[in-house]
């Protein structure tokens, strides 16, 4: 005679997420930044959609993808590197509209502005830099 089976167990339920963050919350500090991210419930699922501003269709495309993956909170940063300038490239003369970039996300549905000033990323003891040599030759070889 074959054995009862055992009743299942009933699977743990997920603990509840946050449907969105404090709506269009806006920071230059970083460290405002990170005591917002810290007072998310651990569980919390944070996309991140950085640019230099001077905000596209592309940029915007990314915002509802970051919400069409199931993320509970959208941050989009806007910080204009100027280590991604060469030397012959105008870092000066790069388009910044930081007010209607703001505008954009925030109309995009991203829920926390990062923009911090350039003090604030590149402090006065920054002494690190990567610089990729051999990385374009190679796969550039690697495509021949």
């Amino acid at each position: 005679r074959p054995k009862p089976r055992p009743k299942p167990r009933p699977k743990p339920r997920p603990k509840p997420r946050p449907k969105r963050a404090p709506p269009s919350l806006q920071t230059h500090s970083l460290e405002e930044y990170q005591a917002l991210r810290h007072g998310l419930p651990g569980n919390t699922v944070v996309g991140l959609v950085p640019t230099m501003g001077a905000l596209h269709a592309g940029h915007l495309s990314l915002v509802l993808a970051a919400r069409a993956d199931g993320c509970d909170v959208v941050v989009g940063t806007v910080f204009v590197n100027p280590a991604q300038f060469g030397p012959n490239e105008d870092f000066d003369r790069y388009p910044r509209s930081l007010d209607s970039d703001v505008a954009g996300l925030k109309e995009a549905g991203v829920d926390i502005v990062l923009a911090p000033p350039r003090e604030a990323m590149y402090r006065a003891s920054h002494r690190t830099y990567v610089d990729p040599v051999g990385i374009v030759e190679s796969t550039a070889e690697a495509g021949k």
